[in-house]
Parts: structure tokens; sequence; C-alpha cells
């Protein structure tokens, strides 16, 4: 009896190791800028940030999705990566698709890469830019991170101005009837780094390492089995 409770104290410490490495990971991603009042003919850079990291291995790819709305009122004018991740990136203008990595995996809070925009003369009063179907890799299994948004409130130009300090005072912005997007609506701040542009199709799934969840399932069915074996050999001993 004492060699059939050893037995399954190990297999039961053996299913839990094994169940540790598919535990739930996660992420946050925000969309933040300096100003979210911006002007007609002004550049916006938007800062895609990373934080709350909760991997053991960290993460080491992204892939997402850019959604901006009204492409007559923002041109897209480039992408800048930042913090090492990497220069070689691919981005598709044309289906908003990015895939960017980074040589290490990342556990503490980054800026990943800036979108530049520029805020055009055909620009309506209310703009909303999005990150959607992101996801990470931490080399066992991919992350989905909820869609992010942020929204620029563009300020109508007076071609006469009169100084009045009056005006400098912030106005609140006027209610409108659009639906903001799911996701994070983010707060006004910025991120620094190095940078460089790369434009390429992104295709593909991102890269990973380390076993898939597929074997930590034959492993966890493998433990079973070898427990029920030993027990059945232990009850055969015991009756002899």
């Amino acid at each position: 009896m004492r060699k059939i409770i050893v037995g399954f104290s190990l297999i039961i410490l053996l299913v839990i190791g094994l169940m540790g490495n598919v535990s739930a990971a996660n992420a946050t991603v925000t969309l933040q800028t300096e100003k979210q009042e911006v002007s007609k003919g002004s550049k916006v850079e938007i800062s895609v940030n990373l934080s709350n990291v909760k991997t053991t291995k960290g993460v080491g790819a992204f892939m997402g999705t850019i959604v901006y709305e009204d492409k007559e009122s923002l041109k897209f004018e480039k992408i800048e990566s930042q913090n090492g991740w990497s220069s070689a990136f691919t981005y598709n203008e044309d289906n908003g698709k990015i895939v960017i990595n980074k040589g290490s995996n990342v556990t503490q809070s980054e800026t990943i890469f800036k979108i530049i925009f520029t805020v055009t003369d055909k620009a309506k009063q209310n703009l909303v830019v999005t990150l959607k179907d992101m996801t990470f890799s931490e080399g066992i299994e991919d992350i989905e991170i909820p869609s992010s948004y942020i929204r620029l409130t563009v300020k109508e130009g007076d071609k006469n101005p009169i100084p009045n300090p009056e005006e400098d005072t912030p106005k609140p912005n006027p209610d409108n009837n659009e639906e903001a997007p799911e996701g994070n609506n983010n707060q006004n701040t910025n991120g620094t780094g190095n940078s460089s542009q790369e434009d390429n199709t992104a295709t593909g799934r991102l890269p990973q390492t380390g076993i898939s969840n597929i074997f930590v399932v034959v492993g966890i069915i493998g433990a079973i089995v070898l427990a029920v074996i030993l027990f059945v050999r232990m009850r055969v001993s015991n009756f002899k």
C-alpha cells in the first residue's frame, strides 16, 4: 500500500508540472500619443506600448492589424520600430497587417513601435485609430490580445486669427453619435527609442519555439495511463 501511495504521489506531481506549462499567459497593448487634439496638416505619432506581461518566458514576436477608418483624413507616413524591436518588420499598407519581433523575450513594459500619420486638409473632426487581431508569441503558444484604439479630435483652423487668451484654454470636445470600437481606450503619453522602416507583405504565423500544447496533452494522458498500469501491477503483486 505504501508503494501505491508513493507511486500515485509521483504521478500527481508530474501532471501538475505539465499543467503549469499550459497556464494562461497575457499582456496589454495600448495606443498613446502626446496630443489627442490635432490640427490639419500636422504630424501625429501614435506609440504602441506593451505592458502587464504575464508569462514566464516573456514575448518575442508581435502580429496585428492597423485600422484607421478614414484614409482621406489620415495619410500614413511610416512605422518606426522602438527599443530593439526588429527594424526588419513587415507591414502591408493595403490590409494594415504588421509583424515585428525582438531577439530576446520581453517581460517588462516598453514601446514596440510608432505609427506616424499626417492629418490632411480633408480631415473630419473625430478620428479613430485601432490596432486589432493582436497576437504575441511566447515560444510555447500564441497569446491573443484584445483590440486597442485611440480617438483624435481635429481642431478647426482660423484663417485670420485674432490673439485672444481665452482661446488658449482647452475646451471640451463636442459630443457625437459615433460608437467607439471595442478594446482599450488610452491616455496621453509617449514612448521613445531607435527607429527604422521597411514595408513588405505581412504573412504567415509568428515564429514558435518550445513544446506545443498537443505534446503537453499527450504527456498528461500518458501519465494517467502509467498511473493505472502501476496501480494494477502493485495490486497483482500484493495478491501473490
